[in-house]
């Protein structure tokens, strides 16, 4: 699975810059939310395998607003 670092890196190598900074202007809330999907299901994972970190929280969502809420 290609993470949303990897996508905004791979752009900024292949876009000139001002393509990259409509690319990012344009696709900025959406980076955002799949952002959020890719924390939340990786806490769901964490979950899934009885991680410690992921005790103090009932679920991803609550993780995610807890530690990256913009």
């Amino acid at each position: 699975m290609e993470t949303i670092v990897t996508q905004i890196i791979e752009n900024w190598k292949t876009l000139s810059p001002q393509e990259f900074d409509e690319y990012m202007l344009n696709q900025q809330r959406t980076l955002i939310r799949e952002e959020m999907e890719q924390i939340i299901d990786a806490w769901e994972s964490g979950k899934n395998t009885n991680n410690e970190n992921c005790e103090d929280f009932d679920n991803g969502k609550q993780y995610f607003f807890e530690y990256y809420k913009r």
